[in-house]
């Protein structure tokens, strides 16, 4: 796949790429966009486009479809759950089956941010605890009620994943 531009531009507009048609991808087969000048590579399944701007000068740029069957490793987050603890706020665990950025939240049932635990922290594939003290964001306690604890994982290869429970406080 390249890109070339055509006219003459000044080599400094943004080119975004769009995927579309990616229904008809078998499943079992992952899909990634390669940058041969950055080497980014761009997960498809969850990257609605790719934007770059051209470097001054550049009027083409190659780029990669790579096709891999599998995927020995996938993203996933397994076992979330929120564990209300007397007189400290909620306990929070779940297991990473490999290295994201994680980013933790307490929303309430509408999706109001309450909230944000973590946000785009490294954490290592395993188990993860964080403790929620039943505060929002301003400090102050929030009332009893049912909130959604969501954990948003994103890896170097531009998949991202999310969980979702809830916990109830008394």
């Amino acid at each position: 796949m390249t890109w070339t531009a055509s006219g003459r531009g000044s080599g400094q507009e943004a080119i975004t790429l769009t995927f579309d048609g990616l229904g008809y991808v078998p499943k079992g087969v992952s899909l990634f966009l390669l940058d041969e000048v950055t080497g980014k590579p761009v997960y498809l399944w969850t990257q609605h486009g790719y934007q770059f701007t051209p470097q001054l000068g550049e009027t083409s740029r190659q780029f990669k479809l790579v096709a891999m069957l599998g995927n020995d490793r996938p993203l996933r987050v397994l076992g979330l759950k929120a564990m209300p603890v007397r007189g400290q706020g909620v306990m929070i665990e779940f297991t990473l089956t490999k290295a994201a950025q994680v980013q933790a939240e307490v929303l309430t049932l509408t999706g109001r941010k309450v909230m944000v635990l973590e946000s785009g922290a490294t954490k290592i594939a395993g188990t993860h605890r964080l403790v929620w003290r039943g505060m929002g964001s301003e400090g102050i306690a929030v009332s009893r009620g049912v909130y959604l604890i969501r954990i948003t994982a994103n890896d170097d290869e531009g998949r991202q994943v999310q969980a979702v429970t809830t916990v109830r406080l008394k």
